[in-house]
């Protein structure tokens, strides 16, 4: 009577097991999260909480796996460098003292100087974005605090491969990661920057510093992940 509940306690092991492999990093403290599954349409669905849905411009179009132009399922095509998408304000959206931005990103070619592949902003300052370096083989990630940019200094990438960029700041250090390792790091103690501007994704909300490429699985912690976060 006891041995056929063996393979059922394996089973359940085995399922366990799984979800916690396959799982999404820190899922208790994702505050947003857009895989880019959908396919088509012009929205692309907000996955934690409500709300808060992708808007794609025209010009965007959609990437699949089955070809390489998404890491998983599909992605945002954004590859013409033409246009982007955009959320419009909430205060999810906003950098604080325990805070995260995670995605996956490949470049069509080499990308055009200072395009941005994400833009917190609001008139003409961002609280934070991720930019093209001129020449186009590396970006930074940058926070304003205080009315002063910081970043953690240059971080290069393969144009045409796909890279998964981490940058996190916990209210004195920010921290930049890509393809799980850690790249750069600094300190600084003064204040984030708070703004009610749109996210822009591939370029700003309204349409400036376009990005050539494609992203995907984009995700925002209200928690300032450690390094072995990033690594799971």
């Amino acid at each position: 009577m006891i041995r056929p509940f063996l393979p059922i306690c394996k089973l359940l092991f085995l399922a366990i097991f799984c979800l916690s492999v396959n799982g999404v990093t820190r899922e208790s403290d994702l505050l947003l999260r857009w895989s880019f599954d959908e396919g088509s349409g012009s929205n692309s669905q907000n996955l934690i909480g409500t709300g808060l849905d992708v808007i794609l411009h025209p010009g965007v179009t959609w990437g699949n796996e089955a070809n390489g132009t998404a890491k998983s399922g599909y992605s945002l095509d954004l590859s013409s460098g033409t246009s982007r998408a955009s959320v419009i304000h909430d205060a999810r959206l906003q950098a604080s003292n325990d805070f995260s931005i995670l995605f996956w990103f490949k470049s069509n070619g080499t990308p055009e100087d200072f395009a941005q592949l994400l833009s917190k902003r609001e008139g003409t300052f961002s609280s934070y974005f991720v930019q093209i370096d001129p020449n186009g083989g590396s970006l930074k990630t940058l926070f304003r605090k205080y009315g002063t940019y910081y970043d953690t200094g240059s971080i290069p990438f393969t144009p045409n491969d796909w890279h998964l960029l981490a940058a996190s700041h916990d209210g004195e250090k920010i921290s930049s990661y890509l393809d799980g390792k850690l790249i750069y790091e600094t300190i600084q103690n003064d204040p984030i920057f708070v703004e009610e501007g749109s996210l822009g994704i591939g370029g700003t909300a309204d349409g400036g510093s376009l990005f050539n490429g494609w992203i995907d699985d984009l995700r925002i912690y209200g928690k300032a992940l450690s390094p072995e976060d990033i690594q799971n």
